[in-house]
């Protein structure tokens, strides 16, 4: 039941309400943060700098496809070159048979390898198990999930992947360096690995300067692209020469022209064929509906008029039959037919001539349209056959040239790619001449600034940051659950909520009672709101009865009676306060029995009333009694034993389970003088409270009010302590 208004004081009262939910989310957050920083493998990161000396922009002349060219080599694209050798699989490779493939394989193992490699080891599993059955197997194949079973992973490349995965080269901005860098679980490892990085790939480079070799890998290279190029051409044209393919898009522009002919005399066809099989079924209807035998008079002079009225109503009653009878077409058919008989009648009348012979001349005129129609619809249906096989024959051919369209532009891809590494190949052989031409000089010289250092703090994970991060995400999930569930609540938690919400007036706003005496002397402020609604009742009855009622267990209501029993009681009020247990239940929640007391039933309230303990610590008596179940042959003792005991105490308080665990108390309810209903803020769903209330007044309770029960402050104490209540000196 949240409020309208959402000012400062509400967001307060929603964190305050919902504080074990935001601490049961941070609590969460920095679980999952702390176990992912403290229990990942530390991973250590060793590094080493290297400086390109003498790295002014170098211009060369190079004959490049007959004609001179200028190169420039500027410093930040010799340190991207030197960037991408450092990363080449060859040196990692090599990296990896100067250490060793098991020693690498055996340092880079992480603690959570297996995690990582279950979910595949899994896959792989299920894929082999079902690849066991013939049904499975052809499915799993023909969708490319079939495991291929072949050698292991050799160490030697194992070990490459290892490292590769893990190293990391990369320019410093704005100077003539760069960094290599490598992550290892053990930190002598890591730096291990990069002094013998650095060690290979200073040979490597030495290799690479080398002009004649530079000049052998570039021609290989070209002459090895060239015939590539020159294979990818003889593949496209053979495919090109066994499909006839002249113009592919021409082609297939001219099938999707007679395909599309084709469909619309298919369905010109298909239309026209229902239509003579429609008229014919009108046409049989038709003959059917004449007489079988019935003669019919012929005139001897025959009177053109009445021929083609005659025809005009054949041909009208066969349109009527293709409606539904009743439909506004059919009836403006049927009256034009029954005018056109009207005008044959009347011209009939002029024929004085005429003799009874034959068989129904309408007859033989519609078994000879009907020999007709069924001729035109085997015709169509032989036409429809022929138009769809030429569909589907014109479709397959579409198919066919869009796999062929696929297949031609897969073959003409591939031979422009190797023709542009063929010209790239051809542009770097051209510049070779250059190394040739300065065999002697270096044009650049990288050397390495330091060898690489064992890392003394771990790189990863930095779990200060994990754990604020982790805290962060925690407060901020924790307060938006809490508004979540502040939007999805459907109790009440403040005075205005339970009035608008049940439409009682309430009487006190208790708060829940802790160790300080805050909550208490809060407390005794709203008990004396209820004492006044009594005392106004005494005023008109002289002796009250009330009844305190509640839709749930645990609402506090023997708390409540005990404390109005025990401020009656120092008003000088006597009471009688009647606990009533459910059936099988020794005691009532919350009620202290004294020394000798046994519970009593309905029929010896009024024996053992006078016999109870009482207390007398002020000018009024409070006794206290409890009984043992209220059920359908009692209820009407208790109405009057309340009778007799509004007569011996001033106010009897009746103190009774909840409402659906003794539904009995409806019988008593209407009479007593006053009903007050107890609801737990923040726990009695509204709806609950409302049900109970309206049952109260189907009943004709008299219901005083509500008390609202174990609220909170809107506001944490600690707020009002140190923010909101100045300190005192």
């Amino acid at each position: 039941m949240a409020s309208t208004g959402f000012g400062l004081r509400e967001h307060l009262a929603t964190v305050s309400r919902h504080l074990g939910t935001i601490i049961l989310v941070i609590a969460g957050a920095l679980a999952v943060g702390g176990a992912f920083a403290f229990l990942q493998t530390p991973v250590y990161l060793s590094e080493a700098r290297l400086l390109i000396l003498d790295r002014d922009p170098v211009q060369v002349v190079a004959n490049v496809s007959g004609g001179d060219r200028s190169v420039f080599v500027t410093p930040q694209e010799e340190v991207l070159t030197q960037v991408q050798i450092v990363r080449s699989p060859v040196l990692a490779e090599r990296v990896a048979e100067r250490i060793g493939p098991d020693l690498v394989l055996a340092e880079m193992t992480w603690r959570w390898d297996w995690l990582r490699a279950l979910p595949r080891t899994i896959r792989t599993q299920v894929l082999n198990a079902l690849a066991r059955w013939s049904p499975t197997r052809a499915l799993l194949d023909q969708a490319g999930l079939l495991p291929k079973a072949g050698p292991p992973t050799p160490p030697l490349v194992a070990a490459r992947e290892k490292i590769s995965a893990n190293l990391f080269a990369e320019g410093i901005s704005k100077t003539d360096m760069f960094v290599v860098a490598f992550e290892a679980p053990d930190p002598a490892f890591a730096a291990r690995v990069v002094n013998e990085l650095l060690a290979v790939y200073m040979e490597h480079l030495a290799a690479l300067r080398s002009p004649l070799r530079i000049a052998q890998l570039a021609a290989a290279e070209a002459g090895r692209l060239e015939r590539e190029v020159a294979a990818a051409e003889t593949r496209l044209k053979r495919f090109i020469d066994e499909r006839d393919i002249v113009d592919l898009e021409a082609q297939k522009d001219l099938l999707l022209t007679r395909l599309s002919r084709s469909q619309e005399a298919l369905s010109e066809a298909t239309s026209e064929a229902l239509e003579a099989e429609q008229r014919i079924a009108a046409i049989r209807a038709r003959t059917d509906e004449l007489p079988p035998e019935a003669p019919q008079t012929v005139v001897t002079r025959r009177n053109p008029v009445a021929d083609r009225l005659i025809e005009r109503i054949a041909q009208l009653e066969i349109d009527a039959g293709q409606y539904l009878p009743g439909s506004p077409a059919a009836t403006q058919l049927a009256n034009e037919i029954e005018s056109v008989r009207t005008q044959l009648r009347g011209v009939a009348r002029s024929v004085q001539e005429s003799e009874t012979i034959g068989s129904s001349t309408s007859r033989q005129d519609l078994q000879t349209r009907l020999v007709l129609e069924q001729a035109d619809a085997r015709a169509l249906t032989v036409r429809v056959n022929q138009l769809r096989e030429q569909t589907t024959a014109l479709r397959a051919e579409i198919g066919r040239l869009d796999g062929y369209g696929v297949a031609l532009r897969e073959l003409r891809r591939e031979a422009e790619a190797k023709e542009q590494a063929l010209a790239a190949a051809l542009q770097r052989r051209e510049e070779t001449a250059i190394f040739e031409r300065v065999s002697d000089a270096q044009l650049s010289r990288v050397v390495p600034v330091g060898p690489a250092l064992a890392a003394i703090a771990p790189h990863r994970p930095k779990r200060m940051m994990t754990l604020a991060l982790a805290g962060g995400l925690g407060v901020f999930g924790g307060v938006g659950l809490a508004y979540l569930f502040e939007f999805l609540r459907r109790t009440v938690s403040t005075r205005e909520e339970a009035q608008a919400a049940l439409g009682l007036p309430v009487l006190a706003a208790l708060l829940r009672v802790r160790t300080g005496d805050r909550e208490r002397q809060t407390n005794a402020l709203e008990f004396r709101r209820i004492i006044t609604g009594l005392h106004r009742l005494r005023e008109q009855h002289g002796s009250v009865s009330v009844l305190l009622a509640s839709a749930r267990a645990g609402e506090g209501r023997t708390y409540i009676a005990n404390e109005i029993a025990d401020v009656l009681r120092r008003d000088g009020v006597d009471v009688l306060l009647v606990h009533v247990a459910p059936h099988g239940h020794e005691n009532a929640p919350g009620t202290t029995r004294a020394t000798g007391t046994a519970p009593v039933s309905i029929p010896a309230l009024r024996r053992e009333t006078t016999a109870m303990p009482t207390t007398t610590d002020g000018s009024g008596v409070v006794q206290s009694v409890q009984v043992e179940g209220l059920n359908t042959e009692q209820r009407h003792q208790v109405s009057a034993i309340l009778d007799d005991m509004r007569g011996r105490s001033a106010v009897v308080i009746i103190d009774p389970p909840a409402l659906p665990q003794c539904p009995e108390q409806l019988r008593i309810a209407p009479r007593t003088n006053a009903v007050l209903f107890i609801v737990e803020a923040d726990g009695t769903p509204a709806v609950t409270a409302q049900q109970s209330i309206q049952s109260m007044r189907d009943a004709d309770a008299p219901l005083l009010g509500l008390v609202l029960n174990k609220r909170k402050h809107p506001i944490p104490g600690w707020a009002y302590r140190w923010l909101l209540v100045p300190a005192r000196s």
